[in-house]
């Protein structure tokens, strides 16, 4: 065989054994695939105009979905938000109308004056909390929206207390306008059963996916539309601890009543 053809034979054969090398590494030229967990029927399906989607998440089963990185993912499997367990005050966040009064819940304070319904507060990860609960039927509307941030993480999480009540809802904004709309009932939770005193003072944790907003600049908006009747008493919102992740904390269908997309404004 000629000099020159056994030297392009050699050449390729180091070029096959570098990019075996290379993949079996785990790099890729697109950037590293992120796992996470997902249960199983999860399903987000956009849809134009804010039609309502009817959640269809199932519980049993833990398979995997593959979300693809891009350029703004973080390298951590956490990334907090500003003052998103709500330390002492508002700050970083615009409060409107009276419904989150003028500084978060003191969850210690408030459980050593008796201020909940049913039980003490529990369920919470952290001191402070936001909530349109103030005893009595002292119920009034009010929103209280983030200061911008750039979604990161494919989840967003946090701990709720909400009832089912078309006035109550968390929103994902992008622009100022509203992309997802997520209504809970924290009340329908596995661990409460009939225990519905119990229902209100313990928070559950819970889930918005992001990853279609990825790299965007969003906000999150938590909306209370309930004025205090008799019967309204415990229509009452407690939201906090706000982080997002490469992990869903909770995306029972038990607890999500229905969620709204706008298509429109994804991209």
């Amino acid at each position: 065989m000629p000099i020159d053809k056994k030297v392009m034979v050699a050449a390729a054969s180091i070029i096959v054994i570098l990019l075996a090398v290379y993949l079996l590494s785990g790099k890729s030229p697109i950037g590293p695939v992120i796992t996470s967990p997902l249960t199983a029927s999860t399903t987000v399906v956009h849809v134009p105009n804010t039609t309502t989607l009817a959640s269809t998440i199932a519980t049993t089963a833990s398979p995997t979905s593959t979300i693809q990185t891009s350029s703004c993912l973080s390298q951590s499997s956490v990334t907090y938000i500003n003052n998103g367990f709500f330390a002492e005050n508002y700050t970083g966040w615009n409060v409107t109308g009276l419904g989150f009064g003028a500084s978060p819940f003191n969850i210690s304070y408030a459980n050593s004056n008796s201020n909940y319904y049913g039980s003490p507060w529990a369920g919470y990860d952290g001191g402070y909390f936001a909530t349109t609960f103030h005893g009595g039927l002292i119920l009034q509307p009010g929103n209280l929206t983030s200061a911008p941030f750039e979604a990161v993480q494919p989840f967003l999480n946090f701990q709720i207390i909400s009832p089912q009540n078309s006035g109550l809802y968390v929103e994902i904004l992008k622009n100022g306008r509203s992309v997802i709309k997520t209504y809970f009932n924290t009340y329908a939770a596995p661990s409460f059963g009939k225990s519905a005193g119990n229902a209100t003072s313990t928070f559950v944790n819970a889930t918005v996916p992001i990853a279609a907003l990825l790299c965007k600049q969003i906000q999150i908006r938590v909306v209370a539309e309930v004025l205090g009747t008799l019967p309204t008493r415990t229509q009452y919102i407690a939201i906090g601890g706000f982080y997002t992740s490469r992990t869903a904390s909770n995306m029972s269908k038990r607890i999500i009543v229905n969620q709204t997309v706008n298509q429109t404004l994804l991209s």
